[in-house]
């Protein structure tokens, strides 16, 4: 059925875009505008195939920083933060708890654009900007807890998707040394 659709569909791009080239030609337009059509037509094809086929997401790059369990995790201590940090005074809005989900956020993120870099050299710049975070989030957790923000078991659920997340991280830089 999907190769009925597809011919379906090539024969009507066909159609349309023979008209297309004979009005070209007839106006004697130069033959580098012929050529982009057809570059044009044969990526409408393309399209068209790729709409077609049993993949709804054919053309889609999936990212490799989400098949990473050290960014999956990073996700999650992310998610924990905001549920912890929104029982945090209100006056704190604007201080530790910016502080803490911005810190959060960063490590997943850093992760995720430091593989995306070429070189070692700048995977390893990004991946260690995480583990900054990382320590900057540590810091943050412990006030938290001595100023009574939070109790003792949001206080080692935290510490322990740190140490989780920090030790897959120094394996995952390990790797790319």
């Amino acid at each position: 059925m999907v190769l009925d659709w597809f011919a379906f569909g090539v024969q009507q791009i066909i159609e349309a875009n023979k008209k297309c080239v004979t009005f070209i030609i007839a106006d004697n337009i130069e033959l580098f505008t012929l050529h982009c059509l057809l570059f044009t037509v044969h990526c409408s094809l393309f399209t068209v195939y790729c709409s077609l086929s049993s993949d709804p997401t054919p053309m889609l790059n999936p990212r490799p920083h989400k098949k990473l369990i050290v960014w999956q995790q990073a996700i999650d201590l992310v998610t924990e933060i905001y549920r912890i940090t929104e029982g945090f005074p209100r006056k704190e809005d604007f201080g530790l708890v910016a502080q803490l989900r911005r810190a959060a956020v960063s490590v997943p993120s850093n992760i995720a654009e430091g593989l995306t870099r070429k070189t070692s050299k700048d995977k390893l710049h990004f991946l260690n900007m995480s583990q900054s975070s990382l320590s900057e989030i540590d810091t943050q957790i412990e006030i938290s807890i001595r100023l009574g923000y939070i109790d003792q078991q949001a206080y080692d659920t935290v510490e322990g998707s740190l140490v989780n997340v920090q030790k897959l991280l120094s394996g995952l830089s390990r790797s790319i040394h």
